[in-house]
């Protein structure tokens, strides 16, 4: 009997670097990797043009590194948990897997349809915090104890294969006119897993030098900042993979070692 599919639901977690849904699915059966572009998401009065042309450069670059390991991205365009019903159909039964987003009223809105969903189809879910953030009623005194823990723990490097799903097309990238969005024009920084970890290592072994002095001032603080927040946003570097390589920055500039 072959193993059902794993589908790794994708948010705002656009890398395979410390993605702890898709190694724990890998380790389990065939992988669909899936991202879904919601018109009624990008119709949030929080959501611009630019967003979506953010996304989809994170989108294409995540697709060629997952094509890479042996499974492309799949990509639909419309609204959850219908698209996920659709795949049912198609795939068979399958487990779904996904980190828990930290996003806005309407996502966790839509996070829960989709649990509501999975209860009526039998589908198992498996949401992994990957924020620190607590979701639900919590005592907010223990916080930093919570997130200090969930920043400890060992990074998880992505799994050098995947086993495929036949027969699932990968899809075409939505446009902008696709979520009913104007073309963007504005102008951004590059985005992408590989964008992320240059911007991080420049912060770290050039750009931040000056850091201290220099963030408060409007001609020398767009480069001496970590210029980081894109990434964070989207999810093309973890929050826990920053604060590794932050501490072992500052470990090798002050001669500590474990």
């Amino acid at each position: 009997m072959s193993a059902p599919v794993q589908v790794v639901w994708y948010k705002r977690d656009l890398r395979v670097d410390d993605h702890r849904p898709l190694k724990r699915a890998a380790a389990r059966g065939p992988v669909l990797p899936l991202y879904v572009a919601e018109p009624s998401i990008a119709a949030g009065a929080d959501y611009r043009p630019r967003h979506w042309t953010l996304i989809r450069e994170a989108l294409i670059e995540l697709r060629a590194r997952l094509r890479k390991r042996g499974q492309p991205l799949v990509v639909r365009c419309g609204e959850l948990p219908a698209v996920l019903e659709t795949l049912r159909r198609q795939v068979g039964p399958f487990r779904l897997w996904a980190h828990e987003e930290t996003g806005n009223r309407r996502t966790f809105a839509r996070d829960k349809r989709v649990r509501a969903w999975a209860e009526e189809q039998g589908v198992r879910v498996t949401e992994i915090p990957c924020r620190g953030v607590i979701r639900g009623p919590h005592d907010r005194d223990d916080w930093a104890d919570h997130w200090e823990t969930a920043m400890s723990r060992p990074l998880v490097h992505p799994p050098a294969t995947l086993t495929s799903v036949e027969d699932v097309a990968p899809g075409p990238m939505p446009s902008h006119a696709d979520l009913g969005l104007r073309p963007s024009t504005a102008a951004l920084q590059q985005i992408g897993e590989a964008e992320a970890h240059r911007t991080l290592d420049s912060f770290l072994y050039e750009r931040g030098r000056p850091y201290r002095r220099a963030m408060s001032s409007p001609l020398s603080g767009e480069t001496a900042c970590s210029r980081l927040s894109v990434h964070l946003a989207f999810g093309t570097i973890s929050l826990r993979r920053v604060v590794y390589e932050l501490r072992q920055r500052q470990d090798d500039l002050t001669g500590r070692s474990d």
